[in-house]
């Protein structure tokens, strides 16, 4: 299963006046004609604001794709060098294997 999502690198802008703190393709933030998400700046229906209003949380959102990739080759290092995926191992690369299938299980929309 693959999931279809804007490929990285992603970054992370803010607007001028605005407010809004976006995620946009590609590497500069300066680039909001390209903007993945808006994350904060929107208001509800009460006026509360909503998305995620902390720049540090942006800044996560952000590496996003270039964590998945790392999180890919390891797993694909992993194969190719016969090491197993096993959740209760004693073997931290199994372990770690198992658990880096898992995340990419769930960025992919697995359970979704």
């Amino acid at each position: 299963m693959s999931a279809i999502f804007t490929p990285g690198p992603w970054a992370v802008g803010f607007s001028d006046g605005t407010g809004e703190t976006y995620i946009t393709a590609g590497d500069h933030p300066a680039r909001t004609d390209l903007p993945v998400v808006i994350v904060s700046g929107a208001e509800d229906s009460y006026g509360s604001p909503q998305g995620v209003l902390n720049p540090a949380n942006a800044r996560l959102i952000a590496s996003a794709p270039d964590l998945l990739e790392i999180v890919q080759t390891f797993d694909n290092y992993m194969f190719l060098a016969g090491e197993d995926a096993e959740q209760d191992s004693n073997n931290p690369i199994r372990a770690l294997r198992w658990k880096a299938q898992q995340v990419i299980a769930r960025a992919q929309g697995a359970g979704a």
